[in-house]
């Protein structure tokens, strides 16, 4: 199967994209998981960067599917949207395809949080410098005290997947 490289367009083929990004992106390669600065001075400056909560996308409706985070993203690229998805790295474990999952954190597209520190945190404080929007069913009850004055909470957005399609509320 062929996929797309965000970075550089090019077709490639799905067991050929680490040697890909190695070989054309070094500087986006760093002990296997892409480098995060580079990310940040890479996307589109057109593009409005969003933080999604990844493990939230992932459990939509129950058991944790990738094809869901796969979903989401598209649906932001297509809207002119940056994502940065963040997942545990507990749902390596629980996700129905652990293969392409890690493909996605090999590429780019999904950061681990840090596994010393709750996901939550890290999405949040992801978004806090820039005051992005955060795409997430959880309305992180128990975090709001903890960063109360820090982060907007009206800025979060929920999602559903209605007929196939991602939606987002309010609208983006």
């Amino acid at each position: 199967m062929k996929y797309k490289c965000d970075f550089c367009g090019r077709s490639v083929d799905n067991h050929e994209m680490n040697y890909h990004l190695s070989k054309y992106h070094p500087e986006l390669m760093e002990a296997g998981k892409l480098n995060q600065i580079k990310i940040n001075q890479i996307h589109k400056p057109k593009m409005r960067k969003i933080v999604v909560d990844g493990n939230n996308v992932a459990y939509y409706f129950g058991s944790p599917k990738v094809h869901l985070i796969k979903k989401i993203r598209i649906y932001l690229k297509k809207n002119e949207y940056f994502p940065v998805i963040i997942i545990s790295e507990a749902l390596i474990h629980n996700i129905d395809d652990k293969d392409e999952l890690q493909r996605l954190i090999n590429i780019g597209w999904v950061i681990l949080a840090d596994s010393s520190r709750d996901d939550d945190n890290s999405v949040i404080e992801h978004a806090i410098p820039e005051k992005l929007f955060i795409i997430t069913n959880d309305r992180y009850e128990s975090h709001r005290s903890t960063y109360e004055g820090k982060y907007d909470f009206s800025n979060l957005h929920t999602f559903s997947f209605v007929n196939n399609e991602v939606k987002i509320f309010p609208r983006l």
